[in-house]
């Protein structure tokens, strides 16, 4: 694990010392560096900078989950399926 951790570490240096002259969104390489290492631990995988989109799309999948989930009506049918068909527009089901 502590190799893991470290790799990950020298990637954020490189990453900061690559842009010296420009702005680093660090929340970012941050977010992506906790990531890798929580997906090396459990699925031995990691996004290196060429694998920077699908980690972005991940993101963005993870963000819709929570907004979807955030709904009351999601949370109703969650806990009791039977109510949807009776709420309008569509349900979890369809």
């Amino acid at each position: 694990m502590q190799q893991r951790i470290l790799i990950e570490v020298q990637e954020i240096f490189e990453t900061v010392d690559k842009a010296l002259d420009t702005e680093v969104d660090v929340p970012n390489v941050l977010r992506r560096a906790v990531a890798n290492v929580i997906n090396q631990l459990i699925f031995g995988y990691r996004f290196d900078c060429e694998k920077e989109h699908e980690f972005q799309k991940m993101q963005e999948l993870l963000e819709f989950q929570e907004n979807a989930f955030k709904e009351f009506r999601v949370i109703l049918e969650i806990f009791a399926p039977s109510v949807g068909k009776f709420l309008p527009g569509p349900n979890v089901n369809e």
